[in-house]
């Protein structure tokens, strides 16, 4: 069996879409001043495409994984990220252009809960090159690479 096909068994078989992990992925480690440093939670949707595993993904979101992932962190922060933020901060523009021309995100400035847009999160991954590949402001579309 291949990976689409596993993730497909494992899901008919009652396998969680919203399923939490921690420690799993490195992204967006918190650093607070009166809570120490944490990971956040992360779904199966938000690892797929952090990993660049789209054809997962793409699974994941047919199947009706939730797009943003605002899972509570202990209970006092909740952080607003949806997927177009973390293909966005992962710098992967086939899943950006995927959420974009299939009209699963609508705002390309929407903001996760902390007023930070998707070319903020890339900015700061990419050292202000190449923000968004592909994306065409003037178009409104992606250009695949």
């Amino acid at each position: 069996l291949g990976h689409g096909e596993i993730v497909q068994l494992l899901l008919s078989h009652g396998a969680s879409l919203e399923a939490s992990s921690r420690g799993v992925c490195d992204c967006r480690c918190i650093s607070n001043s009166r809570h120490g440093t944490h990971r956040l939670i992360w779904t199966p949707l938000h690892l797929s495409i952090c990993s660049g595993n789209n054809a997962i993904a793409e699974i994941l979101v047919r199947q009706g994984a939730k797009l943003d992932a605002n899972i509570p962190f202990r209970r006092f922060l909740e952080y607003g990220i949806n997927a177009f933020h973390t293909a966005a901060e992962s710098g992967n523009t086939a899943m950006l252009g995927y959420l974009w021309e299939s009209g699963l995100v609508s705002d390309i400035d929407t903001e996760d809960g902390r007023g930070n847009t998707p070319l903020h999160l890339r900015a700061l991954q990419a050292g202000g090159t190449h923000l968004l590949p592909g994306w065409q402001s003037d178009k409104q579309t992606w250009t695949s690479r």
